[in-house]
């Protein structure tokens, strides 16, 4: 019953795993399509009714061509320009004059273009032509206003944005055009200006036609914010005042923010004036057009979805059945039958695993043939595992080294000691060799050349380093598990020496003692508390992964090293006094175990 739970637990880990991994995946391309979809959605809006703001944009800016070169007209009589470049005294002539160009500017200008309000020229009088209940709206001190002497110093024609006028409890919104007109007779006699004022009638023909779409609105505004026309089906109307000031008046395309809500915004600047054409749209609304299209895809995602699950299912229900089939064979196996073979299958991994335990069980029948051959392979097992958790250390050597050696080469790089640095480079060669032999052993003479490399290049590092090595001849060609004294003197150097303001030394010697060659590496660092020192001591040689903060990998490392290589005849001490030094002895037995190398070199 107990295995029989543990194969529906399978096959429910299974369906659970697949079910999850189908729903998620469907779940994240949906989300994923349906954001693109969106996103690509939108553009495409946005970039049409870019578009369409454009050519708004061009015609209104046609019609403000159309009403400058109504400015031009006097030029084009020359009845009107001569009589303008006389200067009557009588009375009489003056009254005619003003009563023959009044009637032209009606006749011409106000009574063919209903959207014209008024129109002055400003010349030795003022004469004037309105439609509107008042009359001229200039003020007294007109000659002093910025239009007026922009006309009289320039030939080009000068724009004057939205004016408000109140009259009689109605408001009007006007815009007026200026311009400079020059004698007939004289090219550089200015004989006055004329000023045509106009309302948004006529821009209001060319902006009506345009068809909005739901939730959207239809804007022109100068630059300052006063609207010139608007038309809007949104919920509710956007403040105006609002809108200019989040927009940067550029032409393009804007993301903007407004009342808490989403809106995408095409403006684009009338030429020749500082009017803007500006169309917004709710993002929701464009949302909502796509919304049926993503609903779709989700239901068809989630269909395909379950579609998916039933046949894993079926399959997960097909794929077990080999499986059970075996550990049939096991649980009797189990009860002491091992004559009983699991059975081939046609699943090529099932039956990889049905003839491996079938070896197995070959295995144990021919282990229970003998004792000795048991013991040996439990000798073998134990070997094993001993050379697992030595290599295990080796490994860990690795990328502690390397960090500290590559970090002192960048120092020197960095303060461009180019020659230092190659030089360096070389040591380096010479580490990095030693690295990959760190699970090997080498000659004494080899692991110094190594521990040499190293402290040349921590001595560039620490100027106030030094050091010495000195080795008994008889132990050259010793050999010893690579990476042995290079870490210590690395831990020398980090714990003892590098934090010690005044200048250090670091003395390694090698003598041969029989039965023991004896190693000592000894510094004037920092040295350790006593209380540092035996927790030191209690971590060397116990099975626990710990090491104080004091020790580091080094310390630690090598004991362990040493310790499973030579046994218990290695000796390890360790001694330290603070603001002296420490002091490391390694005694090991020159043993039958204990080889010497046939040469020299790593």
């Amino acid at each position: 019953m107990r295995n029989r739970g543990k194969r529906s637990n399978l096959k429910r880990q299974l369906v659970v795993s697949i079910t999850a991994l189908l729903f998620t995946s469907v779940i994240i391309v949906s989300l994923a399509g349906s954001l693109w979809y969106q996103n690509h959605f939108i553009r495409t809006a946005a970039e049409k009714t870019e578009s369409i703001v454009e050519q708004i944009a061009l015609n209104t800016g046609l019609y403000i061509d159309e009403l400058s070169r109504l400015s031009m007209a006097p030029y084009y009589n020359a009845d009107i320009m001569n009589l303008l470049d006389t200067n009557p005294q009588a009375a009489a002539e003056k009254l005619s004059k003003k009563r023959t160009i009044e009637g032209y500017l009606r006749e011409v200008m106000t009574i063919p273009r209903k959207e014209i309000l008024r129109v002055y020229i400003i010349s030795d009088d003022i004469y004037y032509t309105t439609r509107t209940s008042h009359s001229i709206s200039l003020h007294s001190d007109y000659a002093s206003e910025d239009w007026y002497r922009k006309a009289l110093e320039s030939t080009d024609l000068i724009f004057l944005p939205v004016q408000t006028e109140t009259e009689s409890g109605y408001t009007l919104s006007v815009f007026s055009l200026v311009r400079q007109l020059r004698s007939l007779r004289a090219d550089n006699h200015t004989i006055g200006v004329i000023r045509v004022d106009a309302d948004y009638t006529g821009i209001s023909e060319v902006l009506n036609p345009v068809e909005l779409n739901n939730n959207s609105a239809l804007y022109m505004l100068d630059d300052s914010g006063n609207v010139i026309y608007q038309r809007s089906s949104l919920p509710e109307a956007i403040d105006p005042e609002l809108l200019s000031r989040n927009l940067t008046f550029e032409n393009g395309i804007e993301n903007l923010t407004l009342n808490g809500s989403g809106y995408i915004v095409n403006s684009q600047n009338i030429e020749g004036t500082n009017w803007y054409v500006v169309e917004i749209t709710s993002r929701s609304q464009l949302l909502k057009e796509a919304a049926p299209i993503r609903i779709f895809s989700l239901i068809l995602a989630i269909l395909c979805s379950v579609m998916g699950l039933v046949f894993s299912v079926l399959y997960v229900r097909t794929f077990l059945q080999p499986i059970n089939t075996t550990i049939g064979v096991m649980q009797r196996s189990q009860g002491g039958d091992l004559s009983l073979r699991a059975p081939e299958c046609d699943v090529e991994e099932i039956n990889y695993l049905n003839e491996t335990y079938n070896d197995l069980l070959d295995q144990i029948q021919r282990t229970m043939e003998g004792n000795r051959r048991l013991t040996k392979k439990i000798y073998e097992a134990k070997y094993l595992q001993q050379k697992a958790e030595y290599d295990s250390l080796c490994q860990q050597i690795r990328p502690h080294f390397l960090f500290n050696t590559l970090n002192t080469i960048s120092l020197l790089i960095k303060t461009r000691q180019d020659a230092e640095a190659l030089k360096a480079i070389d040591e380096l060669s010479v580490l990095l060799r030693g690295m990959v032999n760190a699970d090997s052993e080498i000659s004494l003479l080899s692991e110094l050349h190594i521990t040499e490399s190293y402290l040349s290049l921590q001595s560039r590092r620490h100027e106030k380093l030094s050091y010495s090595i000195r080795v008994d001849k008889e132990l050259h060609k010793l050999l010893l598990p690579a990476m042995t004294i290079q870490p210590l003197v690395e831990n020398a150097i980090i714990h003892g020496c590098e934090p010690k303001a005044t200048g250090t030394h670091i003395s390694i010697t090698a003598d041969y003692a029989p039965p023991y060659a004896v190693f000592c590496i000894s510094d004037t660092g920092m040295g350790m508390p006593k209380e540092t020192l035996d927790q030191l001591k209690t971590h060397l040689f116990t099975d626990s992964d710990t090491s104080t903060e004091t020790s580091g990998v080094g310390v630690t490392n090598i004991a362990k090293r040493l310790k499973l290589k030579y046994g218990e005849p290695l000796q390890f001490e360790i001694d330290s006094v603070p603001d002296k030094g420490t002091t490391i002895t390694i005694h090991i037995p020159l043993t039958i175990r204990t080889e010497f190398a046939n040469e020299t070199g790593i």
